[in-house]
């Protein structure tokens, strides 16, 4: 312009828009693997001749599942005003030692859990708590997935439940050791030792605990006690700081 060269320097902050993408393939990571449970269950009961208490025990597995499915959809929905800082997560009773027994129940019938055991401690601990449910379930169930994609045949996750004073914290435990240079990328957003899109189940583990249920994360890896994943929250979600 008029004999002089300029240069246009242009930056733009997407974080927002990369931020509900995740939030978007998240939640279709969550819902297909809880329609891929119902699949099962219903397969199960097409091919395999029950008795009337064995059908019986099947369909209310099936319900639950889909009653999950239903959540998922509307967690997805609470999800998206998060955008908005308008996020209010919905604080209920929760029973630990149910909810474990539940979340179990869903993911043997689930192709992952082929050929290996998903077991509750016995020493786990039974008490009251009051958080999101559909929340605390989508992380749970991720941590439990990917115990069971890493065991091998046979093998077991041990499932925990420890309560505190003011918080309580549920753990996750399988006989695999982690890689290093894996511990140092696992709650990063794109990382996955299972190929592209599926680095979205440790990232949304971190992401809806720290965020959206004011709690923590962390594992351990080693050869000595294979590896635990621990999820710590409040006893009572803080009314005051569910706000997103």
């Amino acid at each position: 312009m008029g004999g002089e060269v300029f240069t246009v320097f242009s930056v733009v902050d997407i974080s927002d828009e990369k931020r509900r993408q995740a939030l978007e393939r998240i939640f279709f990571h969550d819902v297909i693997n809880t329609a891929g449970c119902i699949k099962g269950l219903s397969d199960l009961m097409v091919q395999t001749e029950m008795g009337e208490a064995e059908i019986k025990e099947m369909s209310g597995m099936i319900l639950e599942s889909s009653e999950q499915l239903l959540e998922e959809i509307n967690a997805q929905r609470a999800l998206s005003a998060a955008e908005s800082g308008d996020l209010k997560p919905e604080a209920h009773k929760i029973e630990s030692l149910e909810l474990l027994a539940q979340i179990a129940r869903q993911i043997r019938s689930h192709n992952v859990a082929k050929g290996k055991h998903i077991v509750v401690a016995a020493d786990a601990a039974r008490f009251a708590f009051v958080s999101d449910p559909v929340l605390l379930r989508r992380v749970l169930v991720n941590l439990i997935k990917n115990a069971l994609e890493a065991a091998g045949p046979g093998e077991a996750v041990t499932l925990g439940a420890q309560l505190e004073e003011l918080f309580v914290s549920f753990t996750v435990r399988n006989t695999a050791v982690m890689p290093p240079a894996v511990q140092l990328q696992i709650f990063a957003r794109s990382f996955s030792t299972k190929g592209n899109g599926r680095g979205l189940g440790t990232y949304s583990i971190k992401l809806i605990s720290e965020k959206y249920l004011r709690g923590q994360v962390s594992f351990i890896s080693n050869a000595n006690e294979g590896t635990r994943f621990s999820a710590r929250y409040p006893r009572i979600l803080p009314p005051a700081e569910v706000a997103g």
